[in-house]
Formats: structure tokens, C-alpha cells, sequence
């Protein structure tokens, strides 16, 4: 049971003329992007007692959601690249640019609504982008 749901994981698709399919798909790599990123800095907050270095993270997350992305999903052109975008562009860097430790050593951050602006933009623009395309590919 383990491995059919790895596999269906696994399996790349564009969602070609299903709109739902990929606003869907998309819409989970960048939650997913933002639980990941969650993730890591309260592995490193236990570790460490401190909240690790954004920078850091981001390229740690495109590093290992690349090698992902490229070793078991394989190169799929555009959904490669939009996968990716959404997991780690969306998903973690609008979190991690969002959010701010207040001080070294303190569990406590800050949220900036006018930080997270362009990733919600993009994301949003780029989401009905792919919807507006699938939807006109389906009307054919």
C-alpha cells in the first residue's frame, strides 16, 4: 500500500487539460513548501535553541527538493520548473521572507503582511495562469 501511494506521488503530470488537477497540485507543492520550511526550524529550535538562517534554509530546500525533483520525478520540462517554483519559491521563500526572528536565541518572529505581498501576487497570477490555460485546452 506503501509503495502505490509513493508511486502515484511520484508520478509527474502537468494536469494538460484539468484545471482542478493542477490548481490542486500546485496549490499542495506550495503548502507543502510551507510545512517543510516549518518544519526545519523547529528541528533546528530543538537542536539549537535558536532558529537557523533563512538563507540557509531556502538553498537547503532547493537543493534537496531539486535533486527530488530531478532523481526520482525525473525531468518533465515545465512541470519540473513549475513544481519547483511552487514548493520552493512560493511555498518556502514566501514563508521564510515573510517571517523574522525578533532577536538571537528566541523562539519569538514577526510576520510582515508587505513581505509576503509579491509571493501572494506571483502565486496567485501564476496559479490562474495555469488555470486560464488548462481551461481553454479542455473548451477545445
Amino acid at each position: 500500500m506503501l509503495r502505490k501511494i509513493f508511486k502515484v506521488l511520484t508520478t509527474p503530470s502537468d494536469y494538460e487539460n484539468d484545471w482542478y488537477g493542477y490548481a490542486s497540485n500546485q496549490t499542495s507543492h506550495a503548502a507543502l513548501g510551507l510545512f517543510f520550511t516549518w518544519l526545519v526550524c523547529f528541528l533546528s529550535w530543538w537542536v539549537s535553541d535558536d532558529l537557523p538562517d533563512r538563507e540557509k534554509v531556502f538553498i537547503g530546500i532547493a537543493f534537496v527538493y531539486a535533486a527530488k525533483e530531478i532523481f526520482f520525478d525525473k525531468w518533465q520540462g515545465l512541470d519540473t520548473v513549475e513544481d519547483f517554483t511552487f514548493f520552493v519559491v512560493y511555498g518556502a521563500g514566501g514563508t521564510l521572507y515573510s517571517f523574522k526572528q525578533i532577536e538571537p536565541f528566541s523562539s519569538d518572529v514577526v510576520f510582515s503582511i508587505l513581505n509576503v505581498a509579491p509571493f501572494l501576487a506571483m502565486f496567485s497570477l501564476h496559479l490562474f495562469a495555469g488555470v486560464f490555460v488548462r481551461v481553454k485546452g479542455s473548451l477545445k
